[in-house]
């Protein structure tokens, strides 16, 4: 005789615990797998959320700084512009007062126009450290500085 059959007529009911007790296995393991796949999956949506909010965090931190950039720039241009336009009248000014104290407009104008080569030269030969570093150096500021202390400026 089979084994099973000798159980089975020797011990009735053995052999059915025996089944449920391998189908409640089967169930726990499986409830188990279960769980496990669903906290690995809710734990992979956790991370995907994650990652699309630092991705946006990036996006906003990118878009204020940018803003900052090309409001310090626009409001620089705008100071400029009226800067310039003082000196140009001044220097206009100068131009008529050197030209009536040699008694000749057009050599108050040449002088004049001969100081701002010499400054334009100057500046061209200093370029980098004048003009290039310090601009380099506040773009960086802007980009890089804490949050706290871009609020100061």
């Amino acid at each position: 005789m089979k084994r099973n059959q000798l159980i089975s007529k020797n011990f009735p009911g053995l052999l059915d615990n025996k089944k449920q007790n391998l189908i409640y296995l089967d169930i726990k393991i499986s409830g188990m797998a279960e769980t496990s796949f669903s906290k690995a999956e809710e734990f992979t949506g956790q991370i995907k959320e994650y990652i699309n909010n630092r991705i946006d965090s990036i996006k906003l931190d990118l878009a204020e700084k940018t803003s900052k950039i090309l409001a310090s720039l626009i409001a620089g241009m705008a100071v400029a512009i009226f800067i310039f336009m003082f000196f140009l009248f001044v220097n206009i000014a100068l131009a008529y007062f050197l030209g009536a104290l040699m008694d000749n407009i057009w050599l108050g104008f040449l002088i004049v126009s001969g100081l701002y080569l010499l400054i334009g030269i100057i500046i061209w030969i200093a370029r980098i450290k004048l003009l290039t570093i310090p601009i380099m150096n506040r773009i960086i500021e802007i980009i890089f500085k804490p949050e706290s202390d871009n609020e100061t400026n």
